[in-house]
C-alpha cells in the first residue's frame, strides 16, 4: 500500500473536497497501540460494514454497523432487540470542515460537525481527521487518522466478558488531558471527556484515544456515508494511549473492483417467436456495405430494417397495455426511476411446466432466498423454462409456469413495482393469465416478460436492476435490455 500525494500534479485538476465528494464503503476498521503495531484488534469485529457520504455541497453522513444481528422476532421488534440495535450501530450527520492547507507538516484537516446522531454524547462533537488517499492494485482508499493520540492517566484493566463478548475496561480516575489544535482558527474542536472513577465503561469510536483507519469503496452515485458499532471499542492499553485507523475504498465503479453484470435478456433474431398475440420479428438486411463515396472518401456501411411488435423479445408491459382506461400510462410516460432499482431473485425452480405457483410457494422461496421485498423492488422470478423448453420450440409459446392471481396480489402487498418471468407471460397460459394482468392493472405494478439468465443471480443476494425501455410514443410496452449489476462483486 502506498500513499499518494494529493496535491501531485497527477491529481491536481481535482480538488481535495472534489475528491472527497461520493460513497465509502468500510472495508476495514482495527486499532493497535503505539509500541506494539503487531497487537491490532477491531473494535467492531473484523466483518463490521459501513457506508461514509460526503456531499459537493458540504455535508457528510455516517453509519456503522456491526454485523450478525438476528432478525426480529415481530416486525417491530421488542425493547431488547431494540436495545441491541442500538449496541450494535452508530450513525451520525452534519457539515464538513476542509482545511486544504492542513497542519504544520501540509496534511490536509477533515471536521465531521456531528449536528444529528443516535448517540447523545456524539452530538455537538467534532472529530478531527488527517486524510490521504491510498492508491492500490485493486482500486483507490480514502484513510482517514487522528494526528496523534489521546494520552490516558490513572489505571486501568482489561475484562474479558466472555469468547463471544465485547471486552470491558475497568477505569479509575480515567481523564483526557491531551489537547488536538488545530493548524487553523477556523476549525476549533473539542473533546471534553472525562470519565468518573472505578466506573466500567464500554468507550464509543470518537473517544477511542485512536487513530481511525476506515477502508471505503465508491459508486457513480456520488453519496457517502459509514457505519461503525459503538458498543465493542474498549481500552488496550496501561497509562497510555493507543491508535485505531479506519480505510474506505470508493462504491462501485469509478475506481476499484468492476461490477459483475449478468445479462438477462433474450436476444432478438430474424422470426423469433413471440406471444400468439403479437407478430414475430422481421429482420432483413437494408444496406449491406455497398460504397458510397464523398470526395476521395469511400464508406461502407451496412443497416437492417427491423419490424417487431412492442412485446418483442425481453420486454415490460406499460400499463396501457392492460388497463384499458384513458390515463394509463403509455411506456414514454413511466418513470425511469421505474427501471433502476434494487432486486432480488426467488429461485422457484421446482415448479411444473403450466403450473399455477401459489402463495406458500412464494413464501418459501423468499424464505429461501433469505432476503425481503423491499418498497420498490424488482423481484425475478426463476422457473426454470428456458431450461426445459428453447425459445424456437413451439411449447415455448404455451407451456409455461406462472403465478396464481392471488401471488400477483402477494408481490404488491410486499411493495414490489415491477417482477419479471421467463415466458411470454407471468401466469399460467389461458384465463390466469389474463387475471394476472388485470390484477398488475388494479395494484398498480407491471412484469418483465422473456428473460432470460435467472439462474445466474439466485442465490447471490441483492443486486442493482437495470431494463429501460425504448422512447416509443403511446407505445404498449418495449424491448429492454435488462442487467443485474452486482458492485461488490
Amino acid at each position: 500500500m502506498t500513499s499518494k500525494d494529493i496535491n501531485s500534479p497527477e491529481t491536481k485538476p481535482l480538488s481535495i473536497r472534489q475528491q472527497l465528494a461520493g460513497a465509502w464503503e468500510l472495508i476495514n476498521y482495527y486499532a493497535y497501540l503505539p509500541n506494539n503495531p503487531s497487537d491490532i484488534f477491531y473494535p467492531l469485529g473484523p466483518d463490521a460494514t459501513g457506508i461514509l457520504m460526503y456531499t459537493p455541497d458540504g455535508y457528510m453522513s455516517v453509519q456503522l454497523l456491526m454485523p450478525g444481528q438476528a432478525r426480529f422476532e415481530r416486525e417491530d421488534g421488542s425493547e431488547k432487540q431494540w436495545a441491541e440495535v442500538g449496541k450494535s450501530s452508530t450513525t451520525y450527520t452534519g457539515p464538513f470542515y476542509l482545511d486544504e492547507r492542513g497542519d504544520a507538516q501540509g496534511r490536509p484537516i477533515l471536521i465531521h460537525d456531528m449536528r444529528v446522531s443516535s448517540l447523545p454524547y456524539f452530538k455537538g462533537e467534532k472529530q478531527r481527521r488527517l486524510l490521504c488517499f491510498s492508491e492500490e492494485e485493486d482500486g483507490r482508499y480514502l484513510v482517514l487518522k487522528v494526528d496523534g493520540t489521546m494520552k490516558m492517566g490513572g489505571k486501568q484493566s482489561r475484562t474479558n466478558t466472555g469468547q463471544n463478548s465485547p471486552a470491558g475496561v475497568h477505569i479509575e480516575n480515567l481523564r483526557y488531558d491531551g489537547g488536538l489544535k488545530i493548524g487553523h482558527p477556523l476549525l476549533p474542536v473539542r473533546y471534553p471527556v472525562v470519565f468518573r472513577a472505578a466506573r466500567r465503561i464500554r468507550l464509543a469510536v470518537h473517544m477511542a484515544s485512536s487513530l481511525l483507519h476506515m477502508f471505503y469503496r465508491h459508486p457513480t452515485s456520488g453519496f457517502c456515508a459509514s457505519q461503525i458499532s459503538s458498543s465493542a471499542l474498549f481500552l488496550r492499553a496501561a497509562n497510555g494511549s493507543f491508535r485505531n485507523y479506519v480505510k474506505y475504498r470508493r462504491y462501485a465503479t469509478v475506481s476499484g473492483k468492476k461490477p459483475k453484470i449478468v445479462d438477462l435478456s433474450r436476444e432478438l433474431y430474424h422470426r423469433a417467436l413471440a406471444h400468439p398475440f403479437h407478430p414475430p420479428v422481421i429482420i432483413t438486411p437494408w444496406d449491406t456495405h455497398q460504397p458510397k463515396q464523398e470526395g476521395d472518401t469511400v464508406l461502407r456501411s451496412a443497416s437492417y430494417s427491423i419490424s417487431f411488435s412492442d412485446h418483442a423479445g425481453t420486454h415490460v408491459d406499460a400499463p396501457k397495455h392492460f388497463d384499458p382506461s384513458p390515463g394509463a400510462l403509455s411506456v414514454d410516460q413511466m418513470p425511469l426511476e421505474t427501471f433502476y432499482t434494487e432486486g432480488i431473485a426467488l429461485d422457484l425452480s421446482h415448479v411444473e411446466l403450466k403450473a399455477s405457483i401459489s402463495i406458500p410457494e412464494m413464501e418459501e422461496a423468499l424464505k429461501k432466498s433469505g432476503e425481503e421485498i423491499k418498497e420498490g423492488d424488482t423481484v425475478l422470478l426463476y422457473m426454470a423454462f428456458n431450461k426445459r423448453v428453447h425459445q424456437d420450440d413451439p411449447r415455448w409459446q404455451h407451456d409455461f409456469p406462472g403465478l396464481a392471481p392471488e401471488s400477483v396480489h402477494w408481490l404488491a402487498d410486499k411493495g414490489c413495482k415491477l417482477f419479471g418471468v421467463e415466458a411470454v407471460s407471468p401466469a399460467p397460459e389461458g384465463e390466469l393469465n389474463f387475471k394476472a394482468h388485470n390484477i398488475c392493472g388494479e395494484r398498480g405494478i407491471t412484469h418483465m416478460e422473456a428473460m432470460d439468465n435467472l439462474d445466474q443471480v439466485i442465490g447471490k443476494g441483492r443486486f442493482r436492476f437495470i431494463g429501460f425501455p425504448l422512447k416509443f410514443r403511446g407505445g404498449s410496452g418495449s424491448p429492454i435490455r435488462a442487467v443485474a449489476v452486482f458492485e461488490s462483486m
